[in-house]
């Protein structure tokens, strides 16, 4: 099977975002299923300051991903280093999750 974009699934928390002063943008995901054992999703996007080229903190970028049932069925997430910020930076993770009927993508930034 190729890969499938589900891009549309994806959901942000805009308050999240401007509580720390950074936008999420190119999001975009992908449901990988090679076989009933190996199921994965890869999430992309970029993370940008929104006032200035810095962020005053480390930042997580959270992802959860959720079934039809509202139940959380994987989750990763990535650090942005205060230090090595420079107003904008590219992340990617990969998801592997139990089963494919994914009802959204939730994308959100937290203290790190």
């Amino acid at each position: 099977m190729s890969k499938l974009d589900i891009t549309s699934k994806i959901e942000q928390l805009e308050a999240f975002e401007e509580r720390l002063n950074v936008g999420l943008k190119s999001l975009a995901a992908f449901l990988d299923a090679e076989d009933e054992d190996y199921i994965s999703v890869d999430v992309f996007g970029e993370i940008f300051a929104i006032k200035g080229a810095q962020i005053s903190e480390d930042i997580s970028i959270c992802i959860a991903i959720y079934d039809t049932n509202d139940r959380v069925i994987g989750t990763s997430s990535a650090t942005i280093y205060a230090d090595d910020f420079y107003g904008l930076e590219n992340f990617s993770e990969t998801i592997y999750i139990p089963a494919m009927n994914i009802s959204k993508v939730r994308v959100y930034p937290k203290k790190g």
